[in-house]
């Protein structure tokens, strides 16, 4: 059971990661500063509850939308 919810939980922060992503291309405000922001926001999410999780390597593949 806590493993499938870990998995709804990372689904979850990676749909919300995406939308936010996405806003930020569509924007066109896509600098650095606020892609970090995304990003720091999106990865002390994961870093709470899923410290073994492979979150990372979905991370890299998302970046390169």
């Amino acid at each position: 059971f806590f493993v499938e919810y870990l998995d709804t939980v990372t689904e979850l922060l990676i749909d919300d990661f995406k939308a936010d992503l996405i806003s930020l291309k569509r924007s066109q405000q896509f600098d650095l500063k606020k892609r970090t922001e995304v990003v720091r926001k999106f990865m002390s999410s994961v870093s709470v509850g899923l410290p073994d999780r492979p979150v990372i390597p979905s991370l890299s593949r998302i970046l390169n939308m």
